[in-house]
């Protein structure tokens, strides 16, 4: 099963290395990730890169979700980062965890919550 979710992500990278997802031309110079599929090294163009391109690191957190859980690490110990590195100078340009998007995520809807608790609220005193 492992072994299936190595070949699934070289076969995301390959597409993923041809396609152009922007209309700009392929977003990616090369993909690499190391053996079990914690970091995956995105390098990119640094001179066209932008913020928008991460959006695709949800799929390599997903691969590496998948593939941390076939290995029987715990949901509370799987994590997954995704580095943007400009293929010219080797800066990493962005990266983020799975967890710190995770907390991200909660946060945002933590604060979401209390800013309509805070609506309620107001609109009971009136």
């Amino acid at each position: 099963m492992m072994d299936e979710n190595k070949r699934l992500a070289d076969k995301i990278i390959a597409n993923a290395l041809t396609e152009e997802y922007t209309g700009y031309g392929t977003v990616y110079e090369n993909i690499e990730y190391n053996e079990d599929l914690t970091e995956f090294n995105l390098y990119v163009d640094g001179e066209t890169y932008n913020i928008s391109t991460t959006i695709m690191e949800f799929v390599y957190f997903r691969l590496g979700m998948e593939y941390q859980i076939t290995a029987g690490v715990s949901l509370e110990d799987i994590d997954i980062r995704c580095n943007f590195i400009d293929s010219k100078t080797q800066e990493v340009l962005y990266s983020e965890s799975y967890k710190e998007t995770e907390a991200i995520a909660a946060a945002d809807q933590k604060a979401s919550e209390e800013a309509a608790q805070e609506a309620i609220d107001s609109e009971m005193e009136k």
